[in-house]
């Protein structure tokens, strides 16, 4: 993971460097992670890996160009390529929706609901009459 991971890294590092002062904060506080813990992940030098969940966020706070977004998609890929899950079929009609840090477990469930209520709204006007049979 090592060489690869600096790859990208190194990329984080000079888009970061053009931001504004505060970017890191800014960050931090959108992400819900500690500054200390974007300094990790932004420093070529330390092998802690960006979480792919992270990716959009920083990308937007960090305003990458198409080029530098690109490329730093490239190489966050090959830092870090699919995983072949065991069973493909069992995955492959699967979204995962990353969910912010909630204050209490109400909170997360109504969340939750309206994600699935929305879903299958969609899907029934998408597909019909064969949305029930998957």
């Amino acid at each position: 993971m090592g060489e690869e991971v600096r790859d990208y890294k190194l990329l984080l590092r000079d888009a970061v460097c053009r931001c504004p002062v505060g970017t890191k904060q800014k960050i931090a506080r959108e992400l819900g992670t500690s500054r200390s813990f974007i300094s990790q992940i932004f420093n070529p030098a330390n092998e802690v890996p960006l979480p792919a969940r992270h990716l959009r966020t920083i990308i937007r706070l960090c305003e990458f160009t198409r080029q530098e977004e690109s490329a730093f998609h490239d190489a966050y890929a090959r830092a870090h390529p699919p995983k072949t899950p065991r069973d493909g079929a069992a995955n492959r009609n699967k979204l995962c929706i990353p969910l912010p840090k909630f204050r209490n477990a109400e909170e997360r469930r109504k969340v939750e609901t309206a994600i699935m209520a929305s879903a299958d709204a969609i899907i029934k006007l998408t597909l019909g009459d064969r949305a029930a049979k998957g």
